[in-house]
């Protein structure tokens, strides 16, 4: 039974120590680490923003954009002040982010990128509640909408203004119940309108409270997140890591996969069970390309000597197998 709302457990997450790498995440080809005090911070410093902003609890927050560092800070920030996150897949159709814009009742949109600013623009005029944007990757944005925000401005003013109250995002996260609203996740459509999901923060809690106990995951493990915010697995490894405190390495995308496996060494990966069947896939498809080990694992599926068939299954398959995944995934 869940004790008390995920909001609860990032307040507490800040009191970690300061050695701890909380976010880990690649800008200008170099891994940059933020503890747990500095993703406390951010998530102040949004919360604030957000406050000045004019959200009050209640108020849903809309955010269209991939996995990414700012996804993290701003779910904490806005579920911390007692608003709703309204996640929308990036790959998302102008007329699709439209509908759950004006279904949820969003009033602040995030987005991505220009890309997806150049959506919101197609549909702003039909879209009158949504009163504000944050754009994300601002550096070569250009931008010409109003009441368009961007993200490093938005930051640092938030932070100061953090500075003028600085209890508020404290007692903010205090205040949040177990029956409060925090997210609406809504279906794909592909059977009609999508639906929103109301999640609480009693869902969210017994949720990660079930996974903890589940699976031996700690403090010293390591994730690497690449699944969308917006399907609720993603969320819920979020939210797992704020409840037990492990490392969330952020990919770079499904095409960096590969590479990012091996440069953060995750200890633990959660996934689709499409992922696992690529990676199923190509492990058969590089024996099936070699006779020999073909050959191996053909006589060995005839029952050869068990302690030569974990010894040659290691060497072969599994060991290399271990290596492209970074080399200390535990499951």
């Amino acid at each position: 039974m869940a004790k008390k709302p995920i909001t609860h457990h990032f307040l507490t997450a800040a009191e970690r120590p300061s050695d701890l790498v909380a976010l880990r995440f690649r800008r200008h080809k170099s891994w940059l680490e933020l503890s747990w005090q500095e993703y406390y911070r951010r998530a102040e410093a949004v919360a604030v923003g957000l406050d000045s902003l004019g959200i009050q609890p209640g108020d849903r927050v809309a955010i269209l954009a991939n996995t990414c560092w700012e996804w993290a800070v701003l779910d904490f920030a806005i579920m911390g002040i007692g608003a709703v996150t309204v996640p929308i897949y990036q790959s998302s159709r102008a007329e699709e982010v439209e509908y759950i814009l004006a279904h949820s009742g969003a009033r602040l949109l995030i987005v991505e990128d220009q890309t997806q600013l150049r959506k919101w623009e197609s549909i702003s005029k039909r879209c009158r509640g949504v009163e504000k944007i944050i754009v994300l990757q601002s550096k070569d944005t250009d931008i010409k909408t109003p009441h368009v925000l961007l993200w490093d401005e938005f930051l640092d003013f938030g932070a100061t203004a953090a500075v003028k109250k600085p209890e508020f995002y404290k007692q903010r996260l205090r205040k949040s119940r177990l029956d409060d609203l925090a997210t609406v996740v809504y279906t794909s459509g592909t059977t009609g309108a999508p639906k929103g999901v109301r999640i609480t923060h009693k869902q969210i809690t017994a949720e990660v409270e079930a996974i903890a106990k589940a699976f031996p995951i700690s403090t010293q493990d390591s994730t690497l997140s690449f699944l969308p915010y917006a399907h609720v697995l993603g969320r819920v490894e979020l939210w797992l890591h704020a409840y037990v405190g492990f490392t969330l390495n952020i990919a770079e995308g499904a095409d960096r996969l590969r590479q990012n496996l091996r440069d953060t060494r995750p200890t633990a990966m959660i996934a689709v069970p499409r992922i696992f069947e690529k990676i199923f896939s190509g492990v058969m498809t590089e024996i099936e390309g070699r006779p020999l080990r073909r050959g191996v694992f053909q006589w060995l599926s005839r029952g050869g000597l068990r302690g030569a068939k974990n010894l040659v299954l290691d060497k072969l398959v599994f060991a290399k197998l271990r290596d492209s995944m970074g080399g200390r995934l535990r499951f």
